[in-house]
């Protein structure tokens, strides 16, 4: 009954909050080491 439709919904819902965090998390690692901003640009 569209159950496979509903878990693929979820599953990119999912891979959407793990590309978000992954996101934050280089941005606060960025904050907190400056030089890693500078090597990376």
């Amino acid at each position: 009954m569209g159950s496979a439709a509903d878990v693929e919904q979820s599953n990119e819902r999912l891979d959407g909050l793990e590309h978000h965090s992954r996101l934050v998390s280089l941005l606060a690692g960025s904050r907190s080491s400056p030089t890693g901003t500078e090597r990376d640009l």
